[in-house]
C-alpha cells in the first residue's frame, strides 16, 4: 500500500524492493511489542492478563469493560507503538526518495491512511456492537 501510495500519489519513483525494506525496518517496533507481549504472558498471572490489551500502550487500555465498543477501537487506535512505526516509516521514505518526498510529507500521507484505517475500524465496530 505504502509502495503504491508513494509512487502514485507522491511521484517518488521508490522501487518495490526499496519500499519493502522500509517498511520492513519501519515495523520493527512491532517486534518489540510481540517480545514485551511474551514475556508478559510468561511473568504475570493467566488470570489478570487481558489479551487486547496486553501492554498498556494505548489509550484503550485505560477504559473500562462496560465503554462502548466504538470507543474502545478508537482509543486502542492511539498507540505509543505505532506512532513510533508511523515516524520510522516516514524517515525512511523521506530518505529512500530525499529530493521528491520530505518527512513532513510522508508523515502526512502515513498518517492519513492510519487515520482511514482507523475511521473503517471505529466503523465496524459501532455498525457491529
Amino acid at each position: 500500500m505504502f509502495w503504491l501510495i508513494f509512487n502514485m500519489a507522491v511521484g517518488a519513483k521508490v522501487g518495490f524492493r526499496l519500499s519493502l525494506a522500509v517498511v520492513s525496518y519501519g515495523l520493527v517496533p512491532g517486534i518489540f511489542l510481540s517480545l514485551v507481549g511474551i514475556l508478559i504472558l510468561f511473568l504475570k498471572d493467566p488470570s489478570t492478563v487481558d489479551l487486547q490489551h496486553l501492554i498498556a500502550s494505548n489509550a484503550g487500555a485505560f477504559l473500562s469493560s462496560d465503554s462502548s465498543k466504538w470507543l474502545v477501537a478508537l482509543l486502542s487506535s492511539v498507540d505509543l507503538f505505532v506512532f513510533w512505526e508511523m515516524i520510522l516509516l516516514a524517515v525512511g521514505y523521506s530518505a529512500a526518495a530525499p529530493k521528491k518526498v520530505s518527512f513532513g510529507g510522508a508523515l502526512a500521507w502515513i498518517f492519513a491512511l492510519w487515520v482511514l484505517v482507523v475511521m473503517i475500524r471505529v466503523g465496524f465496530a459501532a455498525a457491529f456492537s
